[in-house]
């Protein structure tokens, strides 16, 4: 029969032997020394052209596993890549790299016109022998284990994976082959399959990130945010990691992809991984199957949209991306939008009767008695309210303005966040300079919000929650219903949208480019135009008489202020 005797390269020859065992499975009968010499390798062909091409694969494989003992002998093993389960993504990186070897191992071409021709005969047989080769072939398929063992990839025994690197390294091979007849026939070099677009022997693989790499920029990048942004972005980006692959290159990351991890999204049971803990997305799919149990809302899905497009908005202006897939991808209709509504003028009036407003003593008003009145006529978000500090409430143009700005105890949603919002007449009519003017303009705005070690934002709005929760069983009603009950009376007061904006701390959807010169209203504006918010139906009278107490005190005006630094 037909067999392939190599010589193994001299500098190898102390390495290669156990290499070789390693990657055949069985040591060599034929060796009887620990040096490596030589290689006899069987080939089971009929036809002396079966034979040929039966050996160039062996060649091939020989190669591989010459480059894998290189690397012993220059000791980079030490350095090797630790072994990893496959994916096909970064089998993909992993036989560009192995095609990027073959360029750079690639023939000289001949000055000699007649050995040139011989050289251009040999590599049109590699070529259409390559192409004809079935990708089952068990010497291609000792190719492609070697190329994923070589990057510190597992392919499992049997895995289907192996049958799929093999394509992609006989394409490897067809590719390289061809542009060896092309620069043996010194003809321009063409470049045939997209994987190997732009990889030549002097440039290798592109290095593109994986998502687990893009995430890990990306949190980086903004880590400046607050600690609550980084723990609602850590599920999501977990979740997308999961989904899209940590491995999968970002640069190859589709529309269809996110919208297929989107669609699994919308099935996992909400809180489930808190219920589940170290079970994988897609296990408690299942488990929701099997339940019964409802998937995640749109409004939650919604968040972890916009959190992804916010990643791929940075990749693209870092210039890792084209396109950002991520944008315009909404969640499918079926659950409720927002589950968070207004409150009616009843539920108002009974909230404003109870808890913190049952007490008769002016003097006993606490954070709790004021932060539901700055949500309700200002519209300020929980946080930015208990995190005011006192010198937040300052003076300027005469006006009486709460200054919504990023401090120490907290920091704001996003930049249109940062504003002023002039007081509103109901809520100076209640006292509230007064009690402004108590507290040291170096601390809190509220020193006594509740906590264990100290005043907690966080704790305080578990507060105001269980006082919502227990007036009323609606689950849609929440603190953020102030804000939603604030903006509809800005609607209901015809108030422009530019003042919106300035005063919610918002970008309004198709504001135009105009929009965005000069300083924008002035104080005095805003007051005016915040005056205008009113309840129809709603009776505060009750707490303002209470602002009168025993020692009559109680009338403020804007005045009473002026004094306080501007900051």
């Amino acid at each position: 029969g037909w067999s392939l005797r190599v010589c193994v390269p001299k500098e190898l020859w102390a390495v290669f032997g156990p290499i070789y065992d390693r990657h055949r499975g069985a040591p060599s009968k034929r060796r009887t020394s620990p040096m490596t010499k030589q290689v006899w390798l069987p080939l089971a062909a009929a036809t002396r052209a079966e034979a040929i091409k039966q050996a160039r694969l062996k060649e091939v494989w020989l190669e591989s596993l010459y480059e894998e003992a290189r690397g012993e002998v220059r000791g980079s093993h030490l350095n090797a890549p630790p072994q990893r389960p496959a994916t096909l993504e970064n089998l993909r990186r992993a036989v560009q790299t192995y095609f990027h070897r073959l360029e750079q191992g690639a023939e000289t071409v001949p000055l000699d016109d007649y050995e040139r021709q011989i050289v251009l005969d040999r590599a049109i047989d590699d070529a259409s022998g390559m192409t004809a080769q079935p990708t089952e072939d068990g010497n291609l398929q000792l190719v492609a284990k070697s190329v994923a063992a070589q990057a510190g990839l597992t392919l499992p025994p049997g895995s289907p994976l192996v049958h799929e690197v093999a394509g992609m390294v006989k394409a490897a091979l067809v590719e390289h082959f061809n542009r060896e007849v092309e620069r043996a026939a010194l003809q321009p070099i063409g470049q045939r399959h997209p994987l190997f677009n732009g990889i030549t022997p002097e440039t290798p693989p592109p290095r593109t990130m994986t998502v687990e790499e893009a995430i890990a920029a990306f949190k980086v990048e903004r880590a400046g945010v607050t600690p609550a942004t980084v723990q609602a972005r850590r599920f999501k980006f977990a979740a997308w990691q999961e989904l899209l692959g940590p491995d999968k290159p970002i640069a190859l990351v589709t529309r269809q992809d996110i919208k297929t991890a989107r669609d699994m999204l919308m099935k996992v049971p909400a809180h489930a991984t808190q219920r589940h803990p170290g079970k994988s997305l897609r296990d408690l799919v299942k488990l929701a199957e099997r339940d019964g149990l409802p998937g995640m809302s749109s409004k939650s899905v919604r968040l972890y949209l916009e959190t992804l497009a916010s990643l791929f908005r940075w990749l693209r202006n870092e210039g890792h991306i084209v396109e950002n897939w991520a944008i315009g991808i909404s969640a499918p209709a079926g659950s409720k939008d927002d589950p968070r509504r207004p409150f009616t003028t009843a539920e108002l009036q009974r909230l404003f009767t109870t808890g913190p407003y049952a007490t008769a003593a002016s003097s006993s008003r606490t954070w709790a008695f004021w932060a539901p009145l700055i949500a309700l006529f200002h519209g300020l978000r929980s946080a930015e309210i208990l995190g005011l500090e006192a010198r937040d409430v300052a003076t300027e143009d005469s006006v009486i303005v709460f200054k919504v700005r990023h401090n120490a105890a907290r920091r704001l949603k996003n930049d249109q966040s940062e504003r002023i919002v002039p007081l509103h007449p109901e809520l100076i009519s209640l006292g509230f300079v007064a009690y402004v003017s108590k507290q040291s303009a170096a601390g809190l705005l509220f020193p006594d919000l509740p906590g264990d070690k100290g005043p907690s934002i966080d704790a305080a709005g578990k507060v105001l929650m269980r006082w919502i929760r227990n007036s009323f069983p609606d689950p849609d009603l929440v603190f953020q219903s102030f804000r939603h009950t604030w903006t509809d009376a800005l609607r209901e007061a015809e108030i422009p949208d530019e003042i919106q904006e300035r005063l919610g701390g918002w970008k309004l959807p198709g504001r135009s480019a105009r929009g965005g010169y000069g300083m924008g209203a002035k104080p005095e504006r805003l007051a005016v135009e915040i005056a205008k918010v009113r309840f129809a139906g709603l009776d505060l009278s009750p707490l303002r008489q209470l602002t009168l107490d025993r020692s009559g005190e109680g009338a403020e005006t804007s005045g009473e202020c002026g004094a306080r630094d501007r900051a």
